[in-house]
């Protein structure tokens, strides 16, 4: 949420527009194209096991979640390559996120690899690196 601010622990930022009362409610619905091309050096806690990939892409709009899922890359951890490309409507960009979620998927898919949350206004056109974070919401190297 703060990664608005430039740093993405602490800060403060103003309600959105639509959370506001008595201001005009602007209709900025639009498509947006997501491509998710690849990873690379994925950190699997246990590393005697093997390790399939997938990602999971989650919209989380206002009231509802909307998920898209990644083929499974087998037994590659070290530069898994999908190339597959998402389209999703939004309606409400000032409340909306962006969740990037990788599974294990040979573990049943209980393996959490790691995550990463962004808020739809800080996202910009053309390619992005999204750096992972682990279930404490510590930054992977």
């Amino acid at each position: 949420m703060f990664m608005k601010n430039g740093y993405d622990k602490c800060g403060y930022i103003l309600k959105p527009n639509i959370l506001r009362r008595g201001v005009e409610v602007v209709n900025k619905s639009f498509c947006l194209n997501v491509t998710i091309i690849s990873a690379y050096q994925l950190n699997y806690s246990n590393q005697d096991a093997e390790c399939s990939p997938r990602i999971e892409l989650i919209m989380k709009e206002f009231n509802q979640d909307i998920i898209f899922k990644t083929i499974i890359i087998s037994n590659n951890s070290l530069n898994p390559y999908w190339n597959q490309k998402f389209k999703m409507y939004v309606k409400y960009p000032e409340l909306t996120f962006l969740v990037f979620q990788i599974i294990n998927s040979s573990s049943g898919g209980k393996g959490f690899i790691g995550w990463q949350s962004i808020p739809l206004d800080c996202i910009r056109y053309g390619y992005r690196n999204v750096p992972l974070r682990d279930e404490y919401f510590n930054t992977m190297e």
